[in-house]
């Protein structure tokens, strides 16, 4: 069933596993938090069915091509899940008008106009969240953000165009950014060698 509970359970099951490990013991993970989350509801059937389910898709997430490697390459010791951001927001820096800062950006990278009031402008505080996964792969720093969105409910709202839409409707290209300035931050206070690009 879509939903949060569905979101969160398949998001601990990413955050629990061993991207390398055996098949099995992966499938199990699946299996006790579905579970856990109290998903594996019903006849045995369709219990089994439910359990399948979510093993394919993370199995299918695991071995997806992202660029040359794919998730089941990073080793634990290479990934950081749920890395806790807070950093300081001032005024001082006269850069509070988000609408404006990403305005060009928006139509370039994202086909989207902000209209004003649209994204809250922030200027005071701190600056506080997780991203879902931080790993390296090539000496490249990568964020991965879980999403488990329903979108129209059928395979054909999966196209680029379709996941583009619900991109841009629940302003996801908003996290990405806060999160590249955090993982940048990260990285530039623990690595003598750093270097953004």
């Amino acid at each position: 069933p879509a939903g949060a509970k569905t979101g969160n359970c398949w998001h601990d099951i990413f955050e629990r596993i061993d991207f390398q490990a055996d098949a099995d013991i992966i499938d199990r993970e699946c299996t006790t938090n579905l579970k856990r989350y109290k998903l594996a509801t019903g006849s045995d059937e369709q219990i089994r069915e439910k359990e399948d389910i979510v093993k394919k898709m993370v199995h299918h997430v695991l071995n997806a091509d992202l660029g040359g490697f794919s998730l089941r390459d990073i080793h634990t010791s290479d990934r950081l899940s749920e890395l806790e951001f807070n950093f300081k927001l001032s005024p001082e820096s006269g850069h509070c008008n988000l609408n404006h800062i990403f305005g060009e950006y928006l139509k370039r990278e994202f086909s989207l106009c902000s209209p004003d009031g649209v994204i809250r402008n922030i200027c005071d505080g701190f600056m506080n969240g997780f991203i879902d996964l931080v790993f390296r792969q090539n000496s490249k720093y990568y964020i991965l953000d879980w999403k488990s969105n329903k979108l129209n409910g059928t395979a054909a709202g999966f196209d680029q165009s379709g996941m583009k839409r619900e991109m841009n409707q629940h302003y996801y290209f908003l996290h990405y950014l806060i999160y590249t300035v955090a993982l940048h931050r990260f990285l530039s206070s623990r690595q003598s060698d750093y270097d953004y690009d």
